[in-house]
């Protein structure tokens, strides 16, 4: 029952769940909308899970369109200079009697194959990637880069976003464990010191440490207090 209660305070609410995880998922040409939808079948039930899909799709049309809106300037501004060169490459044949009309002809076709409306959905109904080992997400973004460029960039910037498992709040409460009442007139030197020593416990590569012999610490203690006078002087 506390797993399940666990389990539902971060994930039985669709609106609290970061959805840029969903985003992730879906931009993965292995997975796609597809695996989404098994996904929340599995967890939510058919009925709240089409209701849960709408809500992650409609999130992520939202968040598509702002890339739409924020880089489509560049892309129209590269366009422009590529036909103005164009046409005055092709200026000596202006007296062509059908040129206007080509010309024409020519940058609605520029306009079409760089215009970046219907990405998302043209890359929702593409086939699937099969799954291998030598499979690079990373590398078939930028290869498939001109066919999507605005998905990629959005693809570049939610797969960049590195994954934790660590529950936010427990940043915060680090200092709450350590300043209890019983330590609260620690000095900060001696608060750093604690923290730091809870970090090197903790981390797996020092796991086989040794720990300090009595000496030593003697030692540290010693070089601590110089420090401490030499501070007091400066």
């Amino acid at each position: 029952m506390a797993m399940k209660a666990k389990f539902q305070k971060y994930y039985g609410n669709i609106q609290k769940i970061n959805l840029l995880l969903y985003f992730a998922l879906v931009l993965d040409p292995r997975n796609k909308k597809h695996y989404l939808d098994l996904l929340f079948v599995d967890r939510y039930g058919k009925e709240l899970a089409d209701v849960n899909i709408k809500f992650v799709m409609d999130s992520m049309h939202e968040l598509y369109n702002d890339y739409i809106r924020i880089h489509s300037q560049s892309f129209t501004t590269a366009e422009s200079s590529g036909s103005s060169m164009l046409s005055k490459r092709d200026k000596p044949e202006d007296t062509t009697p059908n040129q206007p009309f080509r010309n024409k002809l020519r940058e609605q076709m520029i306009t079409q194959r760089v215009e970046p409306i219907g990405e998302l959905d043209k890359f929702l109904k593409e086939d699937f990637e099969k799954y291998l080992e030598s499979f690079n997400l990373l590398e078939w973004w930028k290869v498939n880069s001109p066919r999507f460029p605005i998905l990629s960039l959005m693809a570049r910037d939610l797969f960049v976003i590195p994954v934790s498992t660590v529950a936010s709040e427990s940043v915060f409460s680090t200092s709450g464990r350590v300043l209890d009442p019983y330590r609260s007139s620690l000095t900060p030197r001696i608060v750093e010191s604690l923290i730091c020593t809870q970090n090197w416990l903790r981390d797996s590569s020092t796991s086989s440490m040794q720990l300090l012999n009595e000496e030593d610490w003697n030692i540290i203690q010693a070089i601590d207090k110089e420090l401490e006078k030499e501070e007091h002087i400066t």
